[in-house]
């Protein structure tokens, strides 16, 4: 080790006032000195208390290349490097660039009971030498604070900081560790940097993410609790009588939060991005009440549609989906104060669900005209639904639920007729605003419209703002076609599997242009999901085309 290096190390050391950079100099100056010292560290960093979660992205270097092919001309907007990439990303200085050892595992890590902590943690050089790089010099854009033996970069006020904001950066052991919080970074940072890094898988998976127990379930079943599974609440829950879409997220997310084991993998290449997680569950809390469902169904959904959902549930389990949306109904209104018929409802309810089969296929359409939902599934006792369906039409009489209306300005009318093009007759309901005296045109509340039909072999319920035309298409031809004729769709959902619990359709662009008032001409890119059953659980499957990575990217511009 020469004079300057010695020298260098000195200041740094004497700056930071860090004991792993003083070990990481002294080893340098002398090359016969064990290599043990390392392992001395980790033995000395147990894992967290409530760790959820691990993340190794096993050669960061090669993702990256892939993630840039897959982005076509997209690609202009992500650098070259992963240096590259975390100068840009977290507002490093651009000499930090060739401090990062690219090929390398970047590691991560989740814990949390009640709140989530993530960090993760990409290798660099010398950690000693990339904290004096990101904080030497007047424009430094980072101070540094050892806490602990840990060097917190902390963010000059006049300078900009990470490009997200929030996120905390430090430097433990021989690695950058960025986290969610500073607390993030000092509770999980001495484990990725001295405990996971050293350990990482550098296999052929791409991107690897275990958990066992429960800790990670229940983390994310508080995440997708505040998640609604509806684009238009006053459109789903017209739908509401067909499926309860909250009641089977909150089905999903309550097995999830018993998982006790998941393990996930994540691969760049064809198609571009491809995520499978294995989840395991406790045996008492497998999915009951699920029929199973063939991807492939949504096929033959329209081709402009935007959301393509498939759910199965198999006669017991929508029985308990009637009675759970009875007793949710009454125990609504008995809140308000009304005496609701609750006989007539569960009666209603139950026969809806004796004669509708066991799958149920959602879309959604944009116009210019706005958003409308639709669904469709097979009859299995038409006289039970038509009867079920009568049932709820009826409930709009009920002195209680007609009081509810009142309290939000709401009138609800029906009627019955023909639609030309339409064999079987439609039922319209109408749930209307009352106009207000002093509204303005923006504050003016639309009113929504949902068309139903029951047939011998199907039925089909739109609700929205262009209900005829979407009605009239299950019983005519459209000239776009359906799903199943859009490039590269067809193939991805044959890929899910055979079998699903639940299979999804989205395309991304197309939903953010109808929330912009600006609906897409033709689909864009998608992606495509699928829950199945598998030995002592259920897995995930997740894939995403090139033209969806691509649009994300270019949101961040």
């Amino acid at each position: 080790m020469n004079t300057v290096s010695r020298a260098f190390c000195l200041a740094a050391a004497t700056s930071l006032a860090a004991p792993s950079l003083l070990v990481a100099c002294s080893r340098t100056s002398r090359e016969d000195a064990p290599s043990s010292g390392s392992a001395a560290v980790a033995a000395k960093v147990p894992a967290p208390p409530d760790l959820a979660g691990e993340l190794v992205v096993a050669n960061p270097e090669r993702s990256l290349a892939a993630l840039r092919r897959a982005l076509g001309d997209e690609a202009m907007l992500v650098p070259r490097t992963v240096g590259g990439l975390a100068v840009s990303l977290l507002g490093l200085p651009l000499r930090a660039a060739q401090e990062f050892d690219e090929a390398l595992p970047l590691v991560g890590a989740l814990a949390g009971d009640e709140d989530a902590r993530f960090a993760f943690a990409v290798h660099v050089r010398d950690g000693g030498t990339f904290a004096v790089v990101a904080t030497s010099g007047e424009d430094a854009p980072f101070t540094v604070e050892r806490v602990d033996g840990l060097a917190h970069l902390v963010p000059r006020a006049s300078l900009r900081g990470p490009l997200v904001p929030g996120l905390a950066l430090g430097v433990a052991g021989n690695y950058l560790v960025v986290g969610t919080s500073r607390d993030a970074v000092t509770t999980l940072g001495p484990y990725l940097a001295h405990m996971l890094g050293p350990r990482a898988d550098r296999g052929e998976r791409e991107v690897a993410f275990r958990a066992t127990g429960q800790r990670f379930g229940k983390l994310a079943k508080r995440l997708l609790d505040g998640s609604t599974a509806s684009l238009d609440p006053a459109t789903w829950a017209a739908l509401a009588p067909i499926v309860d879409l909250d009641a089977t997220r909150d089905a999903l997310t309550d097995s999830l939060a018993r998982a006790t084991s998941v393990d996930a993998t994540l691969t760049l290449g064809e198609p571009p991005l491809r995520l499978e997680a294995r989840v395991s569950l406790d045996e008492s809390r497998r999915l009951a009440g699920r029929a199973l469902v063939r991807p492939t169904e949504l096929m033959s959904l329209r081709a402009d549609s935007m959301l393509g959902l498939a759910l199965g549930s198999d006669a017991a389990g929508r029985k308990a989906e009637a009675s759970a949306r009875q007793r949710g109904l009454v125990t609504a209104l008995a809140a308000k104060g009304g005496r609701f018929d609750a006989a007539a409802s569960e009666a209603a309810l139950l026969a809806v669900a004796e004669g509708r089969g066991d799958v149920t296929r959602f879309g959604a359409v944009c116009s210019g005209a706005g958003l409308t939902g639709f669904a469709t599934g097979s009859v299995t006792g038409r006289e039970a639904l038509e009867r079920g369906l009568r049932g709820l039409v009826g409930l709009k009489d009920d002195p209680a639920l007609k009081r509810a209306l009142d309290g939000r300005g709401l009138d609800v009318t029906a009627e019955r007729g023909r639609l030309e093009l339409v064999t079987d007759e439609v039922t319209l309901i109408r749930v209307a605003p009352r106009p207000k005296k002093d509204a303005t045109s923006d504050e003016r509340r639309s009113a929504i419209d949902l068309r139903f039909t029951v047939g011998d072999e199907r039925f089909v319920v739109a609700a929205g703002n262009e209900t005829v035309d979407v009605l009239r298409g299950f019983y005519r031809p459209t000239q776009a076609g359906d799903l199943g004729k859009v490039e590269g769709v067809a193939a991805a959902l044959a890929r899910l599997g055979d079998e699903s619990f639940a299979a999804l359709y989205l395309d991304p662009a197309a939903l953010r242009s109808c929330a912009a008032g600006r609906p897409s001409a033709s689909p864009s890119g998608f992606m495509v999901a699928a829950l199945s059953p598998s030995d002592g659980g259920v897995t995930l499957r997740v894939e995403v085309t090139d033209a969806v990575l691509a649009g994300l990217v270019a949101t961040l511009r």
